[in-house]
């Protein structure tokens, strides 16, 4: 049935939004608001305004973390020359061939089980200076990652590859 123009049109209540939920309020401004965000914290949510201080602490620990991975990049990147440097002559002129990139890895692997004890003054060194944390790291690197090192190798020495 058509709607009369005198009279009114019904008025929907205007719902609110989940995120209007989640906004700052001096005071709640009802139960509603502070269950859901009491809730939303006890999951683990943090309201952004109290974000404002960790912010620098983050940035620190974010300069940190990429300080440290860089360095674990550069300890691989030794690593793989090294092991590079022990394969076969026929493995090392084809390094990326699935067999090289094999015997790499494997080689790379062996690397990482000697002990700080080892003859060879550099490895000796490189697997000293390794913390338990950076160890399971260097064991945990995918295949694209060595052979990305690889590339990155060659284009450093040139003349070794």
């Amino acid at each position: 049935m058509p709607q009369s123009k005198n009279r009114p049109r019904a008025v929907t209540p205007r719902r609110t939004s989940l995120v209007d939920h989640f906004r700052w309020y001096g005071i709640p401004p009802s139960p509603r608001h502070q269950e859901l965000q009491e809730a939303a914290r006890q999951a683990g949510w943090i309201p952004p305004w109290e974000l404002k201080d960790q912010k620098p602490q983050k940035k620190k620990a974010g300069k940190r973390s990429g300080i440290s991975r860089g360095g674990r990049m550069e300890i691989r990147r030794s690593l793989v020359y090294n092991a590079l440097r022990q394969l076969n002559p026929k493995h090392q002129t084809k390094p990326y061939s699935n067999t090289s990139l094999e015997a790499l890895r494997r080689k790379y692997d062996h690397l990482l089980t000697r002990n700080a004890d080892d003859p060879d003054p550099i490895l000796s060194g490189i697997l000293s200076a390794l913390t338990p944390a950076d160890l399971k790291a260097l064991k945990r690197v995918s295949d694209d990652t060595l052979l990305s090192d690889l590339k990155a190798i060659k284009r450093r020495h040139r003349t070794i590859i």
